[in-house]
């Protein structure tokens, strides 16, 4: 047996635990095992847990006592009989992981989910988060950062205890997007998107070939959506641009046979009251009175009717 050990036991004193040469798997602890008596044993209670290498360790009368700081270990040694005996603290507060806290439902966090250590401290409303959570005194309590989590556990009671000056603002509980009425959940997750489409296809009021307008209207909303759709990676938004810009060119094609086939009126002369037209409805139109391009678009415009037209592509 180690000499020191052997003065300690028979003069009943502690024996630094460097100095004992003691094996840490045989020799048993002290009732408060890795907590500091000291700290535990203090006006304020602290909660210290003390370095796994003995660095600050004494034993005596058979249990190693471990302890914070060299302080600590000098005041046991001081008077060993008023600290050997801090008995473990069964209510210490314990780090809880966010899983035990969604477990813990329907348990909420005091203070409002508000950081204790930031109102004691700064009087400063800062959210708590899972992560840094702490059961304590069979309640839960939220800290801002792990800095804050550690004074809290180490000192609990004064974050506890507090007495706050003014009320704790309200907390405005978020509504899940699923839980809306219909037209409430569009208009949150759908309202700028849609409307830029209805704008767009309000300004260019697009007419396909063989289609109604209704039908035109809805392709094209849809070809818009797609084109602009943030999910989509940028070559599958390239592809539905590439369909919209399609779209516009058949939509002008229409607007342009409309134009140019449609009757304009004239002046009436002088002396009569006919109306003089360009084309008067069903009549012929002779090819030098014709557009350019009118012969080679209303060759595009019923290459529609075969079926070659606006395709569906699929993403």
């Amino acid at each position: 047996m180690n000499h020191h050990v052997v003065v300690g036991r028979v003069a009943g004193v502690p024996v630094p635990v460097y100095r004992a040469g003691l094996n840490k798997l045989t020799t048993p602890l002290g009732p408060a095992r890795e907590y500091c008596p000291v700290s535990l044993a203090s006006p304020t209670r602290q909660f210290d847990v003390c370095p796994a290498t003995w660095e600050h360790a004494v034993w005596y009368r058979g249990k190693v006592y471990q302890t914070c700081s060299a302080g600590h270990a000098r005041a046991f040694v001081a008077d060993p009989n008023r600290f050997a005996s801090v008995a473990y603290p069964d209510d210490a507060p314990v780090h809880i992981a966010p899983e035990l806290v969604r477990q813990a439902f329907p348990k909420k966090f005091e203070f409002l989910g508000y950081c204790p250590v930031r109102l004691l401290r700064d009087r400063g409303h800062v959210d708590g988060v899972m992560e840094c959570a702490v059961q304590y005194g069979g309640k839960l309590y939220a800290m801002a950062d792990e800095a804050a989590m550690h004074e809290f556990m180490r000192t609990p009671d004064p974050f506890v205890h507090q007495k706050l000056l003014k009320k704790l603002p309200p907390r405005v509980a978020p509504v899940p997007l699923a839980s809306l009425p219909a037209n409430v959940f569009l208009e949150k997750t759908m309202q700028k998107t849609i409307t830029a489409a209805l704008d767009r296809v309000g300004t260019v009021r697009p007419k396909f070939p063989f289609m109604s307008m209704t039908a035109s209207a809805l392709l094209y909303i849809a070809l818009t959506l797609k084109a602009q759709n943030p999910s989509f990676r940028d070559h599958v938004r390239r592809k539905w641009q590439q369909q919209l810009d399609q779209a516009s060119q058949k939509a002008e094609l229409v607007q342009f046979l409309a134009k140019e086939m449609q009757p304009t009126a004239a002046p009436a002369t002088s002396g009569t009251s006919k109306v003089m037209t360009k084309r008067d409805s069903g009549s012929y139109l002779e090819p030098r009175k014709r557009h350019p391009e009118l012969d080679n678009k209303l060759a595009t415009f019923f290459e529609h009717q075969r079926g070659v037209g606006i395709g569906r592509t699929a993403v």
